[in-house]
């Protein structure tokens, strides 16, 4: 059986669907036109026909390789290594962005939330103003002082008795 045994049983869309090769590429095959074709694709969509087929097509390949040898290095197939894309480099204005939002949490951090949490639970870190002792602010502020860190013995002497 050859090729053109096929072709009268099957049309060659029928063909296409079969062996996944497009209808231009068996056109070509089929008439024996090899100069669009590189070696490697001709002789591989033989090798396929004779696989889905299973006919010999020893002539038909044998064609084709005369083709081919005739041609010389013209037709022969160049083989190009693959293109690497370098990764894409990260914005200058996008890294500026989060450097300037780590500084901010930064300063918020030592500024703000630090003297509204952690200043409620140290109270020895207070500043105390040196007066003459007669000033009244300088011993209310004393006073206010040692009363919370009376409050604060008491608390943790609670916690341990309990």
């Amino acid at each position: 059986m050859t090729l053109n045994d096929i072709l009268k049983e099957q049309t060659l869309q029928n063909m296409s669907q079969v062996t996944k090769i497009s209808e231009e590429n068996l056109d070509q095959i089929v008439n024996e036109e090899f100069s669009s074709l590189v070696r490697a694709k001709a002789l591989g969509f033989i090798s396929i026909l004779e696989r889905e087929y299973k006919v010999d097509l020893k002539v038909l390949k044998e064609k084709a390789l005369v083709y081919y040898e005739e041609q010389g290095e013209e037709a022969s197939v160049n083989i190009a290594l693959p293109r690497v894309e370098e990764p894409k480099e990260r914005s200058k204005l996008f890294l500026l962005f989060i450097f300037g939002l780590l500084a901010y949490a930064s300063w918020y951090f030592f500024t703000q939330f630090d003297k509204k949490t952690l200043g409620n639970m140290l109270p020895f870190t207070e500043e105390k103003t040196i007066a003459e002792p007669d000033d009244a602010n300088t011993t209310i502020k004393e006073k206010t002082n040692l009363e919370k860190l009376l409050n604060v013995t008491n608390i943790f002497k609670q916690k341990e008795n309990k």
